[in-house]
């Protein structure tokens, strides 16, 4: 995803955005494949550290900067919310891959990324 072109009318929207900057802007957004999806999110609880494993999606613009959150940080903010879509996202991620569970003797230990 990350050098795919966002879903139309979001490309000629953001690249109208990134034009009129005068500064470099960072967005962190929940993120959807193959579309943007910015979510408002009012008092969110975020994993330690989340800001270290941001990945950067849609490197098209020169100020405006996108970034979403990693699938185990993400899957961990909406099992924080636990509402009945947060907790499909999370279903949609453990089955497509992207995040897995591996047992070890003394924890249970949570994999994320495409396998």
């Amino acid at each position: 995803m990350p050098n795919e072109r966002p879903a139309p009318p979001w490309f000629s929207f953001l690249s109208d955005l990134d034009a009129q900057l005068g500064e470099d802007i960072d967005v962190h957004c929940m993120g959807r494949t193959y579309c943007v999806y910015l979510e408002r999110v009012g008092l969110a609880s975020y994993p330690d550290n989340y800001e270290s494993r941001l990945i950067r999606v849609f490197s098209f613009w020169r100020r405006l900067k996108l970034w979403a959150l990693e699938a185990h940080d993400l899957a961990l903010t909406k099992l924080e919310r636990s509402n009945d879509r947060d907790l499909r996202d999370v279903m949609y991620l453990a089955r497509s891959g992207f995040c897995t569970a591996k047992h070890s003797s003394s924890a249970t230990e949570v994999k994320c990324g495409r396998t």
